[in-house]
């Protein structure tokens, strides 16, 4: 009787002590004069200016960014030889832990390209095995220079060797989430000639056990969709590997990538096969979970006004059940007002800012003073405690008797049932899809005369969007 009285209580509001969800991303850029004095002032200054959340490099162009004895046991240095001295990613997450940021560590496995090199790579020379391989019949000086950087992503000692990696970090330091970079992936959809990779001894070895007396060199020049479907599906096989590894070490982690917007350009009609796109379609890892979140490359594009109708345009390739967020470049702290206003119009959960140059203290205190005025919590964090905040939002703009606060009560009910960590899967499965049907009620106008605004839709969304991570918690 007295759980019963507690019930129908009237509800207090769910939020009324919690800090706004929401996820302000700063990346450290890897720059060769990194220092512990300058990388402790970086970080001091994004806590400053109102970030409280990191993204670290663990791995760029084969060089972990600390002490790994995986990289020993393959035969390579310890660490980047710019950092024998000290061990970046500890003191980065010793410094932001202080500061009240939380650190995604990211890896870029994919892609050694002397853009994105501050020291030689030296994996691919000590391994050539694991190099990505041109078809036989398309050698060149270029094909010859994209091997050389470019690692095989379906040959499985290296992923392995990833994974390892991988795994030590998320045993030995605090971070919350893995970021792995697929936005320089080296396998491309399409004709053979536009991209002949990869027929390296492994692949052609595995094409064999998934087609036997199948030859892969043949089979591309005249079942090259055959070819791409495999190669699709190793992809993803990969990804699986490598999610499946971080998780066993600490399965509380977010497993996120970031990826480049092909779809941008090309007809979202075409499959990834047939075009000339990175061989990951985001879409169905998505939809089965397989990835928490998705951080969306600027793709070379300067931060203009243009940002909301790219999130738009991302909407519709995506689907509206996922999480991404978009990664900014600012070159100026004043132009964080258009991501900001993004926002607020579109349901996601935040931003991830790559500023082109150090913040000073000044533009730290003016990037607090203008945007970050107000704390805020980590969205993706706590899914279950994000989902009450929003749908607390929407109960306190329809009080007085109205069937949707009286709904958002209900609902704010049973998912505090939910808190520290949510553990039902199926009750969460059920508010996510009574979330959906409240949505489209509400677009066919079946609410009328009761007004719902768009921020009320942004908070459904998004909460939706929410529950459904807090599933995939109890899942993983």
């Amino acid at each position: 009787m007295n759980a019963l009285a507690a019930m129908l209580r009237p509800l207090p509001s769910e939020t009324a002590h919690v800090a706004v969800p929401q996820t302000r991303g700063y990346i450290i850029n890897l720059l060769r004069g990194l220092s512990p004095v300058s990388l402790e002032n970086e970080i001091q200054r994004a806590a400053q200016a109102g970030f409280n959340l990191l993204l670290f490099p663990i791995y760029n162009n084969g060089w972990t960014l600390f002490p790994s004895e995986a990289a020993r046991s393959y035969g390579m240095k310890r660490i980047s030889p710019l950092f024998s001295k000290w061990n970046p990613l500890a003191t980065a997450c010793r410094i932001a832990a202080a500061s009240g940021l939380s650190v995604w560590a990211y890896g870029r496995p994919f892609n050694f390209h002397p853009r994105f090199s501050i020291a030689d790579h030296k994996l691919l020379h000590s391994h050539p095995d694991w190099r990505l391989r041109t078809h036989p019949d398309y050698q060149s000086g270029y094909h010859r220079r994209y091997e050389l950087w470019h690692p095989c992503p379906l040959n499985p000692d290296y992923r392995r060797y990833i994974g390892d990696v991988l795994t030590e970090v998320a045993h030995a330091y605090p971070i919350t989430g893995a970021v792995l970079y697929y936005s320089s992936y080296g396998l491309h959809g399409g004709p053979l000639g536009d991209f002949p990779y990869c027929f390296c001894e492994s692949c052609k070895a595995q094409y064999r056990e998934a087609y036997p007396e199948a030859d892969l060199a043949v089979d591309a020049g005249s079942n090259i969709e055959r070819v791409r479907a495999w190669q699709l599906q190793m992809s993803h096989e990969t990804l699986d590997y490598l999610r499946h590894r971080i998780l066993r070490a600490r399965r509380a982690l977010r497993f996120i990538c970031r990826a480049r917007p092909h779809w941008r350009a090309e007809p979202p009609t075409q499959r990834v096969i047939d075009r000339n796109v990175r061989l990951m379609d985001w879409p169905e890892l998505m939809d089965s979970g397989a990835v928490d979140e998705l951080l969306i490359d600027p793709d070379d594009e300067p931060l203009s006004a243009d940002l909301g109708t790219r999130v738009a345009a991302d909407y519709a390739y995506l689907g509206d059940r996922v999480l991404f967020s978009p990664i900014v470049t600012v070159e100026d702290p004043a132009s964080l007002r258009i991501p900001i206003r993004v926002l607020y119009r579109y349901p996601i959960p935040g931003f991830i800012a790559q500023f082109q140059h150090l913040l000073s203290s000044d533009e730290a205190q003016a990037i607090r003073e203008s945007y970050f005025s107000e704390p805020a919590m980590i969205a993706e964090a706590n899914p279950v405690r994000t989902a009450i905040w929003l749908l607390d939002q929407v109960r306190l703009r329809h009080q007085d008797g109205s069937p949707l606060g009286t709904l958002m009560a209900d609902m704010l009910r049973i998912l505090t049932r939910q808190l520290p960590l949510p553990d039902n899967f199926s009750m969460l499965q059920v508010i996510e899809q009574n979330l959906l049907g409240l949505e489209q009620f509400i677009r066919r106008g079946r609410l009328e005369p009761l007004q719902v605004d768009d921020d009320v839709m942004r908070y459904l969304g998004l909460a939706r969007r929410f529950v459904r991570m807090a599933g995939l918690d109890v899942r993983a």
